[in-house]
Protein backbone atom coordinates (compact mmCIF):
# COMPACT_ATOMS: atom_id res chain seq x y z
CA UNK A 1 0.00 0.00 0.00
CA UNK A 2 1.29 3.46 -0.92
CA UNK A 3 2.23 5.77 1.98
CA UNK A 4 -0.53 8.29 1.17
CA UNK A 5 -3.18 5.57 0.95
CA UNK A 6 -1.99 4.16 4.28
CA UNK A 7 -2.24 7.64 5.82
CA UNK A 8 -5.87 7.95 4.66
CA UNK A 9 -6.74 4.56 6.21
CA UNK A 10 -5.20 5.54 9.56
CA UNK A 11 -6.91 8.94 9.49
CA UNK A 12 -10.31 7.36 8.75
CA UNK A 13 -9.89 4.94 11.64
CA UNK A 14 -9.02 7.80 13.98
CA UNK A 15 -12.10 9.75 12.97
CA UNK A 16 -14.23 6.65 13.54
CA UNK A 17 -12.88 6.26 17.07
CA UNK A 18 -13.53 9.93 17.86
CA UNK A 19 -17.05 9.76 16.42
CA UNK A 20 -17.86 6.62 18.40
CA UNK A 21 -16.60 8.25 21.59
CA UNK A 22 -18.68 11.35 20.92
CA UNK A 23 -21.82 9.29 20.31
CA UNK A 24 -21.24 7.33 23.51
CA UNK A 25 -20.83 10.53 25.51
CA UNK A 26 -24.00 11.96 23.98
CA UNK A 27 -26.09 8.95 24.93
CA UNK A 28 -24.54 8.33 28.36
CA UNK A 29 -26.86 8.79 31.34
CA UNK A 30 -25.78 11.88 33.31
CA UNK A 31 -25.47 11.85 37.07
CA UNK A 32 -28.28 13.60 38.96
CA UNK A 33 -29.48 14.27 42.47
CA UNK A 34 -33.21 13.91 43.15
CA UNK A 35 -34.71 15.60 46.21
CA UNK A 36 -38.27 14.75 47.23
CA UNK A 37 -39.93 16.85 49.92
CA UNK A 38 -43.55 17.27 50.94
CA UNK A 39 -46.29 17.37 53.54
CA UNK A 40 -49.44 15.30 53.96
CA UNK A 41 -52.55 15.48 56.10
CA UNK A 42 -55.37 12.99 56.49
CA UNK A 43 -58.44 12.22 58.54
CA UNK A 44 -59.85 8.81 59.44
CA UNK A 45 -63.51 8.57 60.47
CA UNK A 46 -64.62 5.07 61.34
CA UNK A 47 -67.82 3.64 62.86
CA UNK A 48 -68.09 -0.01 63.91
CA UNK A 49 -71.42 -1.41 65.09
CA UNK A 50 -72.35 -4.76 66.55
CA UNK A 51 -76.00 -5.54 65.84
CA UNK A 52 -78.18 -8.23 67.44
CA UNK A 53 -79.60 -10.65 64.88
CA UNK A 54 -82.76 -11.15 66.95
CA UNK A 55 -83.84 -7.50 66.97
CA UNK A 56 -81.49 -5.83 64.44
CA UNK A 57 -80.61 -3.33 67.17
CA UNK A 58 -77.13 -1.94 67.77
CA UNK A 59 -75.76 -2.82 71.19
CA UNK A 60 -72.04 -1.99 70.92
CA UNK A 61 -70.33 0.76 68.94
CA UNK A 62 -66.83 2.12 68.42
CA UNK A 63 -66.21 5.54 66.86
CA UNK A 64 -62.79 6.76 65.77
CA UNK A 65 -61.94 10.26 64.57
CA UNK A 66 -58.19 10.59 64.08
CA UNK A 67 -56.00 12.94 62.05
CA UNK A 68 -52.63 12.33 60.44
CA UNK A 69 -49.85 14.80 59.71
CA UNK A 70 -46.60 13.95 57.92
CA UNK A 71 -43.61 15.75 56.42
CA UNK A 72 -40.53 14.39 54.67
CA UNK A 73 -37.34 15.45 52.90
CA UNK A 74 -35.11 12.87 51.22
CA UNK A 75 -32.59 12.61 48.41
CA UNK A 76 -31.22 10.15 45.85
CA UNK A 77 -28.25 10.36 43.53
CA UNK A 78 -26.76 8.44 40.63
CA UNK A 79 -27.39 7.83 36.95
CA UNK A 80 -29.04 4.70 35.66
CA UNK A 81 -29.22 3.56 39.28
CA UNK A 82 -30.42 5.96 41.99
CA UNK A 83 -29.37 5.32 45.57
CA UNK A 84 -30.33 7.04 48.81
CA UNK A 85 -28.11 10.05 49.45
CA UNK A 86 -27.70 11.36 52.98
CA UNK A 87 -30.06 10.98 55.91
CA UNK A 88 -33.79 11.21 55.26
CA UNK A 89 -36.00 13.41 57.44
CA UNK A 90 -39.44 11.95 58.11
CA UNK A 91 -41.74 13.37 60.82
CA UNK A 92 -45.34 12.56 61.51
CA UNK A 93 -48.02 11.75 64.06
CA UNK A 94 -51.59 10.55 64.47
CA UNK A 95 -53.89 12.17 67.01
CA UNK A 96 -57.59 12.09 67.78
CA UNK A 97 -60.27 10.31 69.73
CA UNK A 98 -61.85 6.91 70.21
CA UNK A 99 -65.22 6.37 71.86
CA UNK A 100 -66.81 3.05 72.79
CA UNK A 101 -70.44 3.09 73.86
CA UNK A 102 -73.70 1.17 73.80
CA UNK A 103 -75.07 3.04 70.75
CA UNK A 104 -77.55 4.99 72.86
CA UNK A 105 -75.12 5.68 75.73
CA UNK A 106 -77.23 3.74 78.27
CA UNK A 107 -74.72 1.64 80.14
CA UNK A 108 -77.42 -0.54 81.67
CA UNK A 109 -78.32 -1.89 78.25
CA UNK A 110 -74.95 -3.49 77.64
CA UNK A 111 -75.33 -7.22 77.08
CA UNK A 112 -73.89 -9.49 79.77
CA UNK A 113 -71.19 -10.80 77.40
CA UNK A 114 -69.84 -7.32 76.56
CA UNK A 115 -66.22 -6.60 77.61
CA UNK A 116 -66.07 -5.19 81.12
CA UNK A 117 -63.97 -2.22 80.01
CA UNK A 118 -65.95 -1.49 76.86
CA UNK A 119 -67.44 1.86 77.88
CA UNK A 120 -64.72 4.47 77.61
CA UNK A 121 -63.59 7.57 75.75
CA UNK A 122 -59.96 8.46 75.09
CA UNK A 123 -57.67 10.93 73.36
CA UNK A 124 -54.56 9.65 71.62
CA UNK A 125 -51.39 11.04 70.07
CA UNK A 126 -48.73 8.73 68.66
CA UNK A 127 -45.71 9.25 66.39
CA UNK A 128 -45.50 7.67 62.96
CA UNK A 129 -42.66 5.21 62.38
CA UNK A 130 -40.93 4.47 59.07
CA UNK A 131 -41.69 0.91 57.97
CA UNK A 132 -39.96 1.05 54.59
CA UNK A 133 -37.59 3.62 53.15
CA UNK A 134 -38.25 5.72 50.06
CA UNK A 135 -37.22 4.58 46.58
CA UNK A 136 -36.48 6.20 43.21
CA UNK A 137 -35.83 4.88 39.69
CA UNK A 138 -34.97 6.61 36.41
CA UNK A 139 -35.31 4.62 33.21
CA UNK A 140 -36.75 5.06 29.72
CA UNK A 141 -37.07 8.78 30.26
CA UNK A 142 -39.34 8.43 33.31
CA UNK A 143 -38.47 9.30 36.91
CA UNK A 144 -40.47 7.46 39.58
CA UNK A 145 -40.25 8.35 43.26
CA UNK A 146 -41.98 6.59 46.15
CA UNK A 147 -42.01 8.22 49.57
CA UNK A 148 -41.49 6.42 52.89
CA UNK A 149 -44.03 3.91 54.18
CA UNK A 150 -45.17 4.88 57.68
CA UNK A 151 -47.47 3.53 60.38
CA UNK A 152 -48.09 3.81 64.12
CA UNK A 153 -46.19 1.47 66.42
CA UNK A 154 -47.53 -1.76 67.89
CA UNK A 155 -48.06 -0.14 71.29
CA UNK A 156 -49.73 2.98 69.93
CA UNK A 157 -53.15 4.02 71.25
CA UNK A 158 -54.19 5.60 67.95
CA UNK A 159 -55.11 3.07 65.29
CA UNK A 160 -55.73 5.12 62.14
CA UNK A 161 -54.06 3.68 59.02
CA UNK A 162 -51.91 5.91 56.82
CA UNK A 163 -52.12 5.57 53.03
CA UNK A 164 -48.45 6.37 52.57
CA UNK A 165 -48.27 4.20 49.43
CA UNK A 166 -49.92 7.15 47.65
CA UNK A 167 -46.97 9.44 48.39
CA UNK A 168 -45.54 8.78 44.96
CA UNK A 169 -44.89 10.60 41.70
CA UNK A 170 -44.07 9.76 38.09
CA UNK A 171 -42.70 12.48 35.83
CA UNK A 172 -41.25 12.57 32.32
CA UNK A 173 -37.50 13.18 32.46
CA UNK A 174 -35.77 12.49 29.10
CA UNK A 175 -32.00 12.18 29.25
CA UNK A 176 -31.75 14.85 26.54
CA UNK A 177 -33.50 17.35 28.82
CA UNK A 178 -31.02 16.75 31.62
CA UNK A 179 -28.06 16.93 29.23
CA UNK A 180 -29.10 20.49 28.32
CA UNK A 181 -28.68 21.56 31.94
CA UNK A 182 -25.42 23.05 33.10
CA UNK A 183 -23.78 21.21 35.98
CA UNK A 184 -25.43 22.38 39.17
CA UNK A 185 -28.57 23.59 37.39
CA UNK A 186 -31.95 22.38 38.63
CA UNK A 187 -35.43 21.40 37.51
CA UNK A 188 -38.36 21.64 39.95
CA UNK A 189 -41.65 19.80 39.54
CA UNK A 190 -44.68 20.24 41.81
CA UNK A 191 -46.43 16.95 42.64
CA UNK A 192 -49.21 15.77 44.92
CA UNK A 193 -52.84 14.80 45.17
CA UNK A 194 -53.94 18.07 43.50
CA UNK A 195 -51.94 17.06 40.40
CA UNK A 196 -53.34 13.69 39.33
CA UNK A 197 -51.19 13.68 36.19
CA UNK A 198 -48.16 12.87 38.35
CA UNK A 199 -49.60 9.76 40.01
CA UNK A 200 -52.57 7.66 41.07
CA UNK A 201 -54.23 9.26 44.09
CA UNK A 202 -57.50 8.94 46.01
CA UNK A 203 -58.39 12.10 47.92
CA UNK A 204 -61.16 10.13 49.63
CA UNK A 205 -61.30 6.38 50.30
CA UNK A 206 -64.25 4.47 51.70
CA UNK A 207 -64.53 1.14 53.45
CA UNK A 208 -67.48 -1.11 54.25
CA UNK A 209 -67.03 -4.46 55.93
CA UNK A 210 -69.90 -6.69 57.03
CA UNK A 211 -68.78 -9.68 59.05
CA UNK A 212 -70.48 -13.05 59.04
CA UNK A 213 -73.05 -13.66 61.81
CA UNK A 214 -71.48 -14.98 64.99
CA UNK A 215 -73.04 -15.93 68.34
CA UNK A 216 -76.23 -13.97 67.79
CA UNK A 217 -74.83 -10.77 66.31
CA UNK A 218 -73.29 -9.28 63.16
CA UNK A 219 -70.73 -6.44 62.95
CA UNK A 220 -70.58 -3.57 60.46
CA UNK A 221 -67.56 -1.36 59.84
CA UNK A 222 -67.80 1.83 57.75
CA UNK A 223 -65.07 4.42 57.29
CA UNK A 224 -64.13 7.53 55.34
CA UNK A 225 -60.40 8.12 54.89
CA UNK A 226 -59.27 11.44 53.38
CA UNK A 227 -55.71 12.25 52.33
CA UNK A 228 -54.19 15.38 50.81
CA UNK A 229 -50.52 15.94 50.13
CA UNK A 230 -48.26 18.23 48.16
CA UNK A 231 -44.59 18.05 47.39
CA UNK A 232 -41.71 19.12 45.19
CA UNK A 233 -39.24 17.01 43.24
CA UNK A 234 -35.98 18.81 42.51
CA UNK A 235 -33.58 17.38 39.91
CA UNK A 236 -30.00 18.66 40.00
CA UNK A 237 -27.43 17.75 37.35
CA UNK A 238 -24.16 16.78 39.02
Amino acid sequence: MRPFALFLVVLSAAFAVVAAGGASAATATPSIRVTFSGTASGRFNDVERWVLLSSNECYLRRLRDQKTSLSWNLSFSGGRSLATAGAATVKGAVSGTEVRDSCDDVAEELPPDAPADWLHSLNCSDPLLVRRGARATWSNGVLRVLGPSVAVGKKAVCTAPVRSDELNAKIALPVARVMKLARGAQLRVAVGSARPATGNYRPRAYCLHIAKPYDGYRSFDQCVDTLEWSGTITITRL
